[in-house]
């Protein structure tokens, strides 16, 4: 056993030595909208915010009607005041609407050349030979159009045949027309065509400014950060902690797929980018344009290639780049999210291109997980945002894929803050049990900063519900404190902590590019629901970072022993070049159903051939099947259950002084029992629970390769368990062995305030049902008290007495005799009441609040609005 405390020991030092420097507090930071109400109404407001047990808020125009205009600084000033009054850190959100980038449209006011451009073919088919003659574009050019270049090719190329630059041939100014002698054959004549995009006069995710213009992002941050601290410098790294960006992307096309080699799709364009593609590539791209839309040859996947490096470089460092350069001189940080829905993360349009070279920028890595992208019981297939939308989300991506390349880019930094943007967009049917749900899912997948859709300043906002402040009506709004002070605990944890990754998974962005494919997300889900713990990283850090030593690939505090790339036609020849050298090293590498063809630019084809050769021969190098991954590998997970259960989600985390083990069961109906080996642990064992801050005890024991804990974790449960050389003090856990139902009657009384300070009686009932059968109830939605009152005879003076409420729709708070003993977001709604009970006859009273979906209709919510306390309730005993 020696060896396991070797081990921990040194994993412990590795990761304060790390983390010394990165380690940073928790942040539960709602974004606030703010559209030009009183300054009472804006204090007001955010005194909510602190009373609700946030730490902060990020100001965002939801839209503000003087953005960036007199009122816009008066309001915020307000705001700034009140926030520093309250110890609350302000973040702002950097645009009027959405995306970022516009400054509400007062970048392309002040100089219209900075509108977004977008690259255009009109391609002419002409067989030849045929003697020299003019040749006039398919159609003419539009204002705002002008010719980048004119290319002939062939339609099919034989030996020896090139594409040849017409540009030069133009007889006019505008190039609308080319001279030229068509050889024999059937050739192709593009015109390739920049065009100046006029943004609409209304807000539209089709607006947007030239992102790979430097003068454009320069306008940018002039316009917004610049001016913010003009007004507000003196509180630049105090009360302001600094700026959230907002999904900007390219937007040649509203879609979130969008890659090269379909005929007439607009493409990025800028007047600047031959500049910036000359200086990183070192040639002209002007001839290589048409290889956007067709074939150029034996040289296409080198030019298609340039293109989309030179385009998701540019776009990384022209836009994002300079924004953090700013914020860090100014003593504040850079957070936000790009578009990452449906794999947008790879694509244009939307997109980033490449979502790694984009995040680096990034002070905080972050995503967005709004409008039913995560949603409880799904873990893959697609899920409808609202019922009006034609999209559905890809659960898997969103539930595996997303967060897993957020650990990435985490890692990548050295650094454990990890961002989220959640909640919002569910509409009024989301009630904190949801919240409590995807906040877990966010606690096991590392999120360290979590921006909830959660405040406004309206009553019954339409306007991306649900919200949880007292000014929304949210009847749940003062239980959101309860919820909030429980993810602050779990919150704190992981962000003095370093997670532990049994497997690396490549990144395939530049391999999509090119041809076949397939993405991290599938390979995700399958390790993780074998609780294998993962973590994707793109293949500019695998090609060139960390070493190897002792099997393991050691990079920023992780030792990872095995690396997958899943399924490409295509990959990079440094990647596939560093996985030999992995594998002669002792490492494991698992290549996906087939070993990859050539290159991604064609230039190291015979560089991708020797070392797949190399592969082929070492013992820890195989070509598995997909189906297969999991059954090759699980023995090789430093957590396994037994029985196995896909509904276990797991993260392992070290600190200074021992372990953490998030234990997520995702499962809405099935409790996860069975046994845990914890390999390479050693000490003791007890599990927090982070709703009252105590530890309690859970059965373990030693054992040959580490620890075994027996585990019984209930629907919706999030199990944090502690391993140390030393544990705080640790209670037992209450266990119950009989059960009493009562029966009632109940005296219920609906509350009159939104408080659930006053209330009025209905009546008596004998039967618990959805109360919205009942009379009067039927849009109710806040909060009814069931009352009633059961005998403890003297001979249960040594038992244990606890509650059990059965189904309950959906937020419990339990008074016994007067005294709470506590509110429940989530089942099991079960209580020991034990200290609160007294012989001979005892008063219970049940809180039960439903969701504001009973009463308010959006586009969003889904399903029926049950209501109330179902049952049944039963009287728990111990023996």
């Amino acid at each position: 056993m020696l060896k396991y405390y070797v081990w921990i020991i040194l994993c412990c030092l590795n990761a304060a030595l790390v983390f010394a420097e990165a380690s940073a507090p928790a942040h539960l930071a709602p974004l606030l909208w703010t559209c030009g109400q009183s300054p009472d109404t804006i204090r007001q407001v955010i005194r909510e915010v602190a009373e609700s047990g946030n730490s902060g808020f990020i100001w965002e125009s939801r839209p503000h009607p003087d953005y960036l205009g007199p009122q816009w600084w008066s309001d915020l000033q307000i705001a700034i005041d009140e926030a520093k009054r309250l110890g609350l850190d302000v973040w702002i959100f950097d645009e009027w609407m959405y995306p970022s980038g516009l400054a509400g449209g007062k970048v392309i006011e002040e100089n219209p050349s900075f509108t977004l451009h977008k690259l255009l073919e009109r391609t002419l088919t002409v067989d030849g030979p045929q003697p020299q003659r003019l040749w006039d574009i398919p159609e003419e050019l539009q204002e705002g159009e002008q010719v980048v270049s004119v290319v002939a090719f062939p339609a099919k190329f034989q030996a020896g045949q090139k594409a040849i630059d017409l540009t030069s041939q133009a007889t006019d100014s505008k190039a609308n027309r080319v001279q030229w002698q068509v050889p024999a054959g059937r050739w192709r004549i593009c015109w390739c065509i920049g065009k100046a995009q006029l943004p609409l006069p209304t807000w539209s995710m089709e607006n947007m400014i030239d992102v790979l213009n430097p003068g454009a992002v320069e306008a940018f941050i002039r316009l917004t950060h610049e001016a913010t601290y003009q007004h507000f410098g003196k509180e630049f790294g105090k009360t302001i902690k600094g700026f959230m960006s907002d999904e900007t992307g390219f937007r040649n096309v509203t879609s979130y797929q969008s890659l090269p080699g379909t005929a007439g799709i607009t493409m990025p364009w800028s007047p600047t980018f031959p500049e910036y593609f000359k200086r990183l590539k070192g040639y002209d791209l002007k001839p290589i344009l048409p290889s956007l839309w067709y074939s150029l040859g034996p040289q296409n996947r080198m030019y298609r290639y340039d293109l989309m490096d030179a385009y998701t470089h540019c776009f990384a460092e022209t836009f994002f780049k300079p924004q953090q350069e700013w914020c860090r001189a100014h003593g504040v940080q850079l957070i936000g999210h790009l578009v990452e829905d449906n794999h947008a993360d790879h694509n244009l349009g939307y997109g980033p291109g490449h979502w790694f070279r984009a995040m680096q920028y990034l002070d905080i890595p972050g995503i967005d997980v709004v409008g039913f992208q995560v949603t409880p019981g799904l873990d893959a297939g697609g899920n409808r945002w609202s019922m009006n939308s034609r999209d559905e989300w890809d659960q898997e991506f969103f539930s595996f894929g997303l967060p897993a390349m957020a650990r990435g880019a985490a890692l990548m930094k050295g650094s454990p803050q990890l961002f989220s943007e959640a909640f919002g967009a569910n509409g009024w049917c989301e009630g904190l049990r949801m919240v409590k749900w995807i906040g877990d899912w966010h606690i096991v997948n590392g999120f360290t900063f979590i921006t909830p859709h959660a405040v406004t300043m309206k009553f019954n906002d339409p306007d991306c519900p649900p919200h949880f402040n007292r000014s929304s009506g949210n009847p749940q709004w003062r239980y959101y404190k309860s919820w909030a002070d429980y993810s602050t605990r779990l919150q704190k944890i992981v962000a003095e902590s370093e997670p532990r990754y049994d497997v690396a998974v490549l990144y395939t962005a530049e391999s999509k590019w090119m041809g076949a494919a397939m993405t991290a997300d599938p390979v995700i889900r399958a390790l993780e629901n074998h609780q294998i713990s993962t973590v994707v990283l793109p293949y500019d850090t695998w090609e060139t970072h960390g070493t190897f030593a002792d099997g393991q690939w050691h990079f920023n505090g992780q030792q990872i022993p095995i690396v997958v790339l899943p399924y490409v036609r295509y990959v990079s020849a440094k990647t596939i070049a560093r996985l030999a050298e992995f594998a002669g090293a002792g490492g494991r590498v698992v290549v996906l159903d087939r070993w990859p063809e050539a290159s991604l630019d064609g230039r190291g084809d015979a560089e991708v051939q020797r070392a797949v050769s190399a592969l082929k021969e070492f013992e820890h190098a195989a070509v598995i099947a997909f189906p297969d991954l999991t059954s090759r590998i699980a023995s090789l997970a430093s957590v396994q259950l037994t029985p196995h259960t896909s509904a276990l989600m797991v993260s392992r985390r070290l600190d200074k002084t021992g372990e953490w083990l998030f234990l997520h069961n995702r499962s809405l109906s099935a409790n996860v029992q069975g046994t845990l080996l914890i390999k390479y642990a050693a000490g003791f064992v007890a599990r927090f629970d982070a709703e009252s801050a105590r530890y309690f005890s859970v059965p373990s024991s030693s054992v040959e390769g580490g620890l075994q804990v027996d585990v019984d974790i209930p629907p919706y449960g999030l199990w944090c368990l502690r391993l140390a050389l030393q544990l705080p003090p640790v209670q037992p856990p209450s266990h119950f062995d009989l059960t009493e139902e009562l029966p009632g009657p109940w005296q219920v009384s609906k509350a009159t305030d939104d408080s659930g300070n006053s209330f009025e009686l209905i009546g008596m009932k004998d039967r618990l049902i959805d109360w919205r059968r009942w009379d009067g109830l039927h849009e109710f939605a806040g909060t009814l008290r069931y009352r009633c009152s059961f005998t403890l005879p003297r001979s249960t003076s040594k038992q244990l007495i606890g509650i059990n409420a059965g189904r309950v729709e959906e937020i419990a708070e339990l008074k016994v005799n007067g005294v709470t003993a506590g509110v429940r977001l989530n089942p099991p709604y079960e209580w020991d009441i034990t200290p609160l009970v007294k012989f001979g006859e005892n008063v219970l009273e049940i809180d039960v609040t439903n969701t504001a979906q009973a009463k308010w209709k959006d586009d969003f919510s889904r399903g029926e609005p049950v209501s109330g306390l179902l049952g049944p309730v039963l009287i728990q005993k111990s023996k």
